[in-house]
């Protein structure tokens, strides 16, 4: 089965329905008679987010993606920012250093993403 086809556009359509309500809402000036629309955008944007979010997930997982991987890569990028805050290398293990450049710490973080996967 394509990746295509994993219901992201479907998970979208809540959200642009949001949007069109917003529109419509603006459009007659906010009339106290349509008040409703704040209600039904806010539960559209609600089940847009959470639709989306399913939509992508099954893609990630049609992909190949697990939540170990996910867990790992989340792993080593904090690992790396952290170091990176405190103006370490990642690979120095915690020992201070001076602070990186930011060309370095980029390609650090790049290093520890990709020794992750």
């Amino acid at each position: 089965r394509s990746l295509i086809n994993k219901g992201v556009t479907w998970g979208m359509l809540p959200l642009h329905t949001s949007g069109i309500v917003a529109c419509t809402y603006h459009l007659f000036y906010n009339a106290p008679a349509i008040a409703w629309c704040v209600t039904l955008q806010a539960a559209m944007t609600c089940v847009g987010n959470t639709t989306l979010a399913l939509a992508c997930l099954r893609l990630a997982l049609a992909s190949g993606w697990t939540w170990q991987a996910g867990a790992d890569e989340a792993a080593a990028a904090w690992a790396a920012l952290l170091a990176s805050a405190r103006g370490e290398s990642p690979s120095e293990g915690g020992a201070a250093s001076a602070p990186a450049s930011d060309e370095s710490a980029a390609s650090s973080a790049a290093a520890a993403a990709a020794a992750a996967a």
